[in-house]
């Protein structure tokens, strides 16, 4: 609630009380406006992701069942593919590039399910002491392969889990060391000791960055008079 109260200014909404305005709000409260154009961005742009995370931890027993039963590269598999297949839809147009299927498509959890389930593949395998030795030059790889595909068009929709790669490279490459040397002994590492505090505020600060940005170039812009 003080969450909400204190973004409220921020709104993008001009009447938050009207249809539109009462429909984006119960979108927002029920976590399914990332697949409504008309609420996706009208309380704060970066909302939208908050959706998603909940909706995969709703598929998330899914991914258990299926670990479960096949183990956990069978659970990545089936995760990526399904994101891979949203993202050459996408890339190729589909049946509309603007229609309201295309944009529920492109923002729903199963095209970013392949990336996130990377990252509790990672945790998994750090937990159980399996990490998979990652060199220098599968780092180097994976993040080319991010730079490149931004730019090219046909395949940016490929940029976000090539980057998602490129950081599972880097967090495992860094966890693998912190396995052989012992928590205490990975200590000294400055990525060591700060990388929970990152995890801690990073997000927050992703969700809050956006009205606090906007509203002091707001700001800037009547302080020196550019408002019309």
């Amino acid at each position: 609630v003080l969450f909400f109260a204190f973004l409220w200014p921020t709104f993008r909404l001009r009447d938050p009380w009207s249809p539109e305005g009462l429909q984006a709000l119960l979108g927002h409260l029920l976590l399914y406006h990332n697949l409504d154009a008309a609420s996706f961005a009208t309380i704060n742009p970066s909302f939208w992701t908050i959706a998603v995370e909940m909706q995969l931890y709703l598929v998330y027993p899914v991914l258990v069942w299926v670990s479960a039963r096949s183990g956990w590269n069978t659970a990545l598999a089936m995760a990526a593919g399904v994101e891979v297949a949203i993202r050459v839809v996408l890339s190729a147009g589909g049946p509309g590039p603007d229609s309201s299927a295309m944009f529920a498509l492109r923002y729903s959890p199963f095209a970013y399910w392949g990336s996130w389930t990377l990252g509790a593949w990672l945790a998994e395998a750090f937990r159980t002491g399996q990490l998979p030795r990652m060199g220098m030059a599968s780092m180097v790889v994976a993040c080319t392969a991010t730079v490149a595909a931004s730019l090219v068009r046909p395949l940016e929709e490929f940029v976000f889990p090539l980057g998602c790669i490129a950081t599972f490279v880097v967090l495992g490459r860094h966890l693998d060391g912190v396995g052989r040397t012992g928590m205490a002994g990975g200590s000294g590492n400055p990525l060591a000791r700060h990388l929970s505090f990152v995890g801690l505020c990073s997000y927050s600060v992703y969700l809050i960055h956006q009205p606090l940005a906007a509203g002091g170039f707001n700001a800037l812009k009547r302080y020196l008079g550019l408002e019309h």
